[in-house]
């Protein structure tokens, strides 16, 4: 495969300074859970073989469609598989993010005192030389955020921006993204039946919502709390979707008072409800009506009979797909509640590296 011109949407992958085009495959996976985005394409050669691609693990690239850069990392594989008929060569690469994922976390002392979060995210960042840019506001300094042992700079980060009620994700440029759910504004078209919508599909699967949310926990007694008021903290939450009782007691680590079980009460309760309604559209093309690419973490309105939906969602993932069928767009919508930040939060948040997501029509 050698270097071929641009096309209005053609998918090219730029290596070393040459770009590649022609791909028969490719996926783009873009998620608001995932601090690196991923990419796959590959290419079918016909015998004998013909000018192949001097792509490597490690090679810094940028992935494109048309003249709109969608993810710029490093390749992390380049497998090659051939037979009798042809050569199959592949290029899997994910966003300059995917170092904090994978790499542990080791800044200095470990310690970040009186900073905010964009300035110890930047510090932490910096390290990879990357950047970090904020769509949300920060908040006050932090009195004191410090790197556990053994953890990753991702979750350390995650942990830091969830004290802000913030997440943290990427953008096309490789670098990190301090968000909120919806930042990222509203999309220029809805999703419709019978107008733009392919397909879709939804589990609805609500096996982890229940009908009640009991959280306990206890807090260390002073001269101003003790006794019962330290001993045992208590919060609830209920959800009135749930006609038969369904009761979900949680632990709540660390010093627990009434207002943080409460609070921790309602999370589970909004997160749980709101993950259990996500709908995965497929959309026939990549580009809305003004020509500008889906994009993630944008507020869209869906208007769906047989799914019963008529509001305003989240668009939670997007990926780009491209094979012998066309063109295709999947979005994963759900509400926005499902991306709440748990307060005083102790368990981290299920880290997502861009795995394939399987498609039933």
């Amino acid at each position: 495969m050698g270097v071929e011109p641009m096309s209005d949407d053609t998918v090219t992958l730029t290596v070393n300074g040459a770009d590649y085009a022609g791909w028969k495959t490719a996926r783009v996976q873009i998620g608001l859970e995932q601090l690196a985005r991923a990419f796959e394409v590959s290419v079918t050669e016909q015998w004998p073989g013909s000018d192949a691609p001097r792509i490597k693990p490690g090679d810094l690239c940028v992935i494109k469609i048309g003249a709109d850069v969608i993810c710029t990392g490093y390749v992390f594989a380049a497998p090659v598989e051939y037979d009798a008929s042809g050569i199959n060569r592949m290029i899997n690469g994910r966003s300059k993010t995917a170092d904090l994922v994978d790499s542990s976390a080791d800044y200095k002392t470990g310690q970040f005192k009186g900073l905010t979060v964009d300035v110890i995210a930047a510090q932490m960042a910096g390290a990879y030389g990357l950047t970090v840019s904020s769509q949300v506001a920060v908040g006050a300094p932090l009195a004191d955020h410090q790197i556990q042992q053994g953890e990753s700079v991702f979750e350390s980060l995650d942990r830091l921006a969830n004290a802000r009620q913030i997440l943290i994700t990427d953008d096309a440029s490789g670098n990190v993204v301090l968000a909120s759910a919806g930042s990222a504004g509203n999309a220029v078209d809805g999703l419709e039946l019978g107008v733009n919508i392919h397909s879709a599909l939804a589990g609805f699967d609500y096996a982890e919502v229940y009908s009640v949310y009991t959280v306990k926990g206890q807090k260390s007694g002073s001269d101003d709390l003790w006794g019962s008021a330290a001993a045992s903290a208590l919060g609830s939450a209920s959800d009135g979707t749930v006609t038969r009782r369904r009761e979900l007691i949680v632990r709540q680590s660390g010093q627990a008072d009434v207002n943080t079980c409460q609070q921790r009460a309602a999370y589970e309760q909004q997160v749980r409800s709101a993950k259990a309604g996500e709908i995965r559209y497929k959309l026939v093309g990549w580009r809305q009506s003004d020509g500008s690419l889906w994009q993630v973490n944008q507020t869209v309105n869906v208007k769906d009979a047989i799914m019963g939906v008529d509001t305003s969602l989240l668009i939670s993932e997007v990926i780009f797909s491209l094979d012998e069928s066309g063109q295709f767009t999947e979005l994963a919508v759900l509400h926005p509640g499902a991306f709440a930040t748990e307060p005083d939060v102790v368990a981290k948040r299920k880290k997502k590296s861009g795995g394939n997501v399987s498609w039933v029509d």
